[in-house]
């Protein structure tokens, strides 16, 4: 009788390794390609503008690289929703204050300096033909990739308008 030697040997312990990290690979490549259908980006509030008053809502935006989609999503609801084809302009604004009440409460060097927004309008034409506007308050973290991904999603130029 041969005795058998239960215990792997170096080269299968390395095979099993290379093909563990293969199919990590593979999948993982699987799985960056369905991420890489839509961007969603945080930190975004939708302005509803109201007669005499604006409220902001916190939510996420959503840009879909293949149709060029955007949508705004709060608490799992749609707020808007704009197909490439509808959209007509796209317009950034950036609007900067003088900081006087921090200036004044917490220190003097403040008084200098200003505090910047980031504006986004997007313009387009609902189902009915209709001309309507949704304008969105971007964070300063990512107001530029949010510029780029809306660009290259519905084809249509950024105007920018620095105050």
């Amino acid at each position: 009788m041969v005795a058998k030697n239960i215990y792997p040997t170096a080269i299968q312990k390395i095979l099993a390794t290379v093909c563990a990290v293969a199919l990590a690979f593979s999948l993982s490549g699987s799985i960056l390609a369905q991420s890489n259908v839509a961007d969603r980006f945080k930190d975004v509030k939708y302005v509803k503008t109201a007669e005499k008053k604006a409220d902001e809502i916190e939510g996420e935006l959503e840009i879909d690289k293949q149709n060029g989609g955007i949508r705004f999503l709060s608490k799992g609801s749609e707020l808007v929703k704009v197909e490439k084809p509808q959209v007509t302009s796209l317009l950034y604004e950036r609007t900067s204050r003088p900081r006087y009440v921090s200036g004044l409460l917490l220190a003097w060097p403040l008084l200098f300096t200003k505090g910047k927004k980031h504006f986004l309008t997007i313009q387009y034409k609902n189902s009915a033909g209709q001309g309507e506007f949704a304008l969105l308050h971007l964070d300063k973290s990512n107001y530029q990739a949010i510029l780029a991904a809306v660009e290259a999603a519905t084809g249509v130029k950024v105007e920018r308008t620095i105050d």
